[in-house]
């Protein structure tokens, strides 16, 4: 489907793309995840032919589009603000990509605007004006308008950017549940990690212009490749450690010098330096069987709902965000268990 090689693209004296290089297949979402002016958003112009870029190659089921121009490519962009038009209707709104297509009667417009009115359940909307609608029923009509002339492409730019918490995880799993009816490819910036992994099929992380993870979204939250990828997914739990051998490493947790097994699918090299991401931590009311265990000292408890995180200080330079049932005292001394199956290494 698409491929792109090498791309390269700078805005003023900064070089935003760097030999950037990713590919989509039939029906996948791809949820591209970076901070802020990392480029996620000039990626999709220059897919869809708004912008050109300084070198490399852009194919679509293998023929090289860089020269086509953007209203032949069928690439569908839908942006944050949604830029809907104030003085059309609801319809007429999501007709207008059709009335732009050669060939298209009326007759067929009006029943794929009664389709997808019916798939955004704003059917009793169709005659409304955009202006009198709510934020969260503007990204309806906005995504609606994208799927009208069933584009090849579909490339949704932060589109759940300017909603509210609560009105954004509804439309989430709206969201996926059309862009899987319709089956169309797409491609979804965010710069939201909880977002993304609910809507991407495939998860790339980019960074300095460049993809530096891609995969399913359960390997890449669980396996960070980089200390950056752990931190920018929201991971704490992170340490330095040492290879002693092939599957073991040192590491202080605390005042104590700890020798860990760790689960790799090759062997570590002796005095390699890595750094080790603990995962799903948690205080047990009751004792547990557990391989290995830290101490800390409770620093703060954090009510989240559905339990309490509880930062906990382990020595005098690590701070571990622990789950508990129940909230704990802050100055209580805690011992927090983990195994050999909780521990991902981090090569850089």
């Amino acid at each position: 489907m698409l491929n792109i090689a090498n791309l390269n693209y700078r805005y003023d004296a900064e070089l935003l793309l760097n030999h950037f290089n990713c590919s989509l297949s039939n029906h996948e979402v791809l949820c591209l995840l970076g901070e802020s002016g990392s480029g996620k958003s000039t990626l999709l112009r220059i897919i869809a032919g708004l912008e050109k870029p300084l070198s490399g190659e852009i194919y679509w089921n293998g023929v090289k589009i860089n020269n086509v121009p953007p209203e032949k490519r069928n690439f569908g962009l839908m942006f944050q603000d949604y830029a809907l038009f104030p003085n059309r209707t609801v319809a007429e709104n999501i007709a207008f990509g059709m009335e732009m297509k050669k060939g298209v009667g009326v007759r067929e417009i009006s029943e794929r605007v009664t389709v997808l009115l019916d798939q955004i359940g704003m059917s009793n909307f169709r005659n409304r004006k955009v202006t009198e609608l709510s934020g969260g029923e503007q990204q309806r009509v906005a995504l609606a308008r994208s799927l009208a002339p069933k584009p090849h492409l579909l490339m949704l730019d932060e589109p759940l950017g300017a909603l509210d918490h609560a009105l954004r995880q509804g439309l989430l799993a709206e969201l996926r549940e059309i862009l899987g009816r319709n089956g169309i490819p797409a491609i979804y910036v965010t710069h939201d990690q909880e977002e993304g992994f609910s809507i991407g099929n495939r998860i790339a992380l980019l960074k300095d212009g460049k993809i530096l993870q891609s995969g399913s979204p359960e390997s890449v939250y669980r396996n960070p490749e980089s200390v950056w990828a752990a931190r920018f997914l929201g991971h704490q739990n992170i340490c330095p450690a040492v290879a002693i051998s092939a599957n073991k490493v040192e590491c202080k947790l605390g005042t104590r010098l700890s020798r860990l097994e760790v689960q790799l699918d090759h062997d570590l090299i002796v005095r390699q330096k890595v750094h080790l991401l603990f995962r799903e931590l948690a205080i047990e009311d009751e004792p547990t069987d557990s391989a290995y265990r830290m101490d800390g000292v409770i620093k703060n408890v954090i009510f989240k709902g559905f339990g309490y995180e509880t930062i906990i200080s382990v020595g005098d330079d690590a701070v571990f965000s622990v789950w508990a049932k129940r909230p704990k005292t802050i100055g209580e001394k805690v011992s927090i268990p983990f195994n050999s199956d909780q521990i991902s290494v981090i090569f850089t």
